[in-house]
């Protein structure tokens, strides 16, 4: 149910950029993944979408965050990175999703050298993917213009 709900949330969110419609799943999605974590705190996928809600809503403005308080989220985008690394290093289905992410609000905060690391990973691993490549190439290119 966390992925499920989760990929609804993402689909809003991140495709169709329909943030309100997105929220009702992002508290639903929430609520499966912290459930799930304080019966199994090794469930490392559910810290994708922990992950996700807190750098998403710690990413807003504060008088936004004020209306879309949740339970058991601290809602800064810290947290969020914490809660995605987990997923992005010991998660079993989301791995991968969690890396891309990650990669990409690395990109957001200006660090470079982590979103490299990151896509250096993908590119490694998914050698086929061109898309991973091609962005890992821009990032260096940019880190070793600066």
């Amino acid at each position: 149910m966390v992925i499920v709900s989760g990929v609804q949330r993402d689909y809003l969110a991140l495709v169709e950029r329909r943030y309100r419609e997105s929220y009702e799943y992002i508290k639903e999605s929430q609520g499966y993944a912290s459930r799930l974590l304080k019966i199994n705190p090794s469930a490392y996928d559910a810290y994708f979408t922990q992950g996700f809600t807190e750098y998403l809503i710690g990413s807003m403005p504060f008088f936004l965050r004020w209306f879309m308080k949740m339970d058991d989220i601290v809602c800064t985008k810290e947290q969020g990175l914490q809660d995605l690394r987990v997923a992005a290093d010991q998660g079993q289905y989301l791995k991968p999703f969690a890396q891309i992410l990650l990669a990409m609000f690395y990109l957001r905060e200006k660090q470079e050298l982590k979103t490299e690391k990151l896509l250096t990973q993908l590119t490694n691993e998914y050698p086929e993917n061109k898309t991973f490549r091609r962005e890992l190439e821009k990032v260096r290119a940019q880190n070793h213009a600066d």
